[in-house]
């Protein structure tokens, strides 16, 4: 009785060692014909054997051999080495080291990364490229379908890529119908001015009209609205109707937005307009906020940035000789004394530092002593 006990504990242990090796030989079957892993081989190699398919990582799928006799921990590692390596290829793609040159080869591209807009849009590109503008609405709308609904950012790439598809390549119907589509699935205030955007370099001034007052009448209480629309009139060289659109903004928006709208504003007739007007704004927002440093530093910077040094330096030397805090003093007398040292000589840069010493010794005379 003791010989049979011994007897199957023997063949037991066999059974077991026997299964160990076929498992270990499977791993390292498995390992060799994924090509997931990239210690052993050439990473070149094994990324030219996924490009061609000849690894079907997109499906990660094995030969059933292979499967059988898995345990679930190497079914595991298997999985996460297949996710790494999709992760690192469509990391390449972007840096540019792999593009995709067919639809297979982008076909596994958007099953590995579903949520990523910016495979999408190169697959639609792709697809445009080879004349093949209907397949690419196609896949615009897969595209919007498989997104999550989570990710809105990267369907609304989506959209916008669809609209300009449609822009370029279709009819006023279908882009008509598309832009529809769009204003029903996304924010409408960021799309018109992304689509305000596409239509004016695409030179349809018409329809960029649209929008734009589209734009300023659903939403008559931003700022940015009118700011984007006024920076449009200019670049179309229609000052009145830029001018028409700021005043009607100071009568739409609540009063809290009446100075952020007016310095902007100016911004946008210094950059794209007439700096004369530009400057009137700045003179009427400073007259009735005169201690705003911030105010004073955006006129500042235009000023700079509009390369007259004499106006400049006398819109520095009204700053300061204004009587506002020692803290914000010490503000415009540094921005001033850095503009010197770019685009003055060293006398400036000492007649700067002589005034801000002279300030500073008139705020001591005046600060009474602190006695004991």
């Amino acid at each position: 009785m003791v010989e049979n006990i011994k007897e199957r504990e023997t063949k037991k242990k066999k059974k077991v060692a026997k299964r160990k090796a076929s498992a270990a030989s499977q791993e390292e079957d498995t390992t060799e014909l994924t090509g997931w892993e990239f210690a052993d081989g050439d990473q070149d190699d094994v990324l030219e054997q996924y490009i061609q398919g000849e690894i079907d990582a997109s499906k990660g799928t094995l030969e059933k051999k292979t499967q059988q006799h898995l345990t679930k921990h190497q079914k595991k590692a298997n999985k996460k080495r297949k996710e790494q390596h999709i992760r690192e290829i469509e990391a390449r793609r972007r840096g540019g080291f792999i593009a995709p040159t067919n639809a297979a080869e982008f076909e596994q591209m958007v099953m590995s990364s579903p949520n990523s807009s910016y495979v999408w849009i190169q697959y639609m590109a792709y697809l445009i490229a080879q004349g093949e503008v209907d397949k690419a609405r196609g896949i615009a709308q897969r595209a919007i379908n498989t997104i999550s609904f989570r990710e809105q950012h990267e369907k609304f790439n989506v959209w916008l890529a669809w609209i300009n598809t449609e822009n370029r390549y279709g009819d006023e119907e279908t882009l008509d119908e598309v832009f529809q589509k769009a204003m029903s699935h996304c924010s409408q205030s960021k799309l018109l001015k992304s689509v305000l955007d596409i239509f004016q370099q695409t030179n349809k001034i018409d329809r960029a009209e649209k929008v734009a007052r589209k734009l300023c009448k659903l939403y008559s209480d931003n700022p940015e609205s009118w700011i984007r629309c006024m920076k449009f009139w200019l670049m179309q060289d229609n000052p009145e109707e830029a001018r028409r659109a700021f005043d009607k903004s100071m009568q739409a928006l609540p009063a809290r937005h009446h100075i952020h709208m007016s310095s902007q504003a100016a911004l946008v007739e210094f950059k794209f307009g007439d700096a004369e007007k530009g400057r009137s704004i700045m003179e009427r927002v400073l007259q009735e906020n005169p201690r705003r440093t911030d105010l004073w530093s955006v006129y500042l910077d235009q000023e700079v940035a509009h390369g007259d040094q004499h106006r400049a330096r006398a819109l520095f030397e009204r700053c300061i000789h204004l009587t506002l805090p020692p803290k914000k003093m010490k503000f415009l007398f540094k921005k001033y004394l850095d503009y010197e040292k770019k685009h003055g000589d060293d006398a400036h840069v000492e007649s700067v530092k002589k005034k801000a010493m002279e300030y500073v010794e008139r705020a001591l005379q005046t600060t009474e002593p602190v006695t004991s």
